[in-house]
């Protein structure tokens, strides 16, 4: 598998929370997004790459997010599509197929202020785990 791929996908699962957002229980707004990637049979991650640590970043979801979903585009150069997508209650899951023989699915559960999450992507025999927790910091800043 192509390092620089596995990087992507990584990136476009972290980043696929925000698209996610359609009618679902979740405000507009800066959210604290917080990743840990695993990798069974890897536990050290990937020779040549940086462990997998925790990553936290600061993301700002728009109203349009929130109202209009659209798979994830352009994290992977396009290389990936929503295949499910279903909202029930307070919660969302979804599958997704990728090109160069990858797969995924996801979760998320949203409760008030946050959410906790996990998404799952495999290519060939390798799978890679992604759990995530957002937590609603408030509006976001202004520009």
């Amino acid at each position: 598998m192509k390092r620089r791929t596995l990087a992507l996908c990584i990136l476009a699962l972290g980043l696929t929370i925000p698209a996610l957002a359609a009618k679902i229980p979740m405000k507009p707004g800066k959210w604290k997004v917080t990743s840990t990637v695993a990798m069974p049979g890897l536990p050290q991650g990937i020779p040549g790459m940086p462990k997998f640590e925790p990553m936290t970043e600061i993301e700002c979801v728009t109203r349009q997010q929130v109202e209009n979903f659209q798979p994830p585009k352009g994290q992977t150069g396009g290389d990936c599509k929503m295949t499910k997508y279903k909202i029930e209650g307070n919660g969302v899951t979804w599958t997704m197929k990728c090109k160069d023989n990858m797969s995924g699915e996801g979760k998320m559960t949203f409760t008030g202020n946050s959410y906790k999450g996990e998404s799952q992507l495999r290519t060939g025999p390798t799978l890679m785990i992604t759990k995530f927790t957002g937590k609603y910091l408030g509006p976001c800043d202004k520009k």
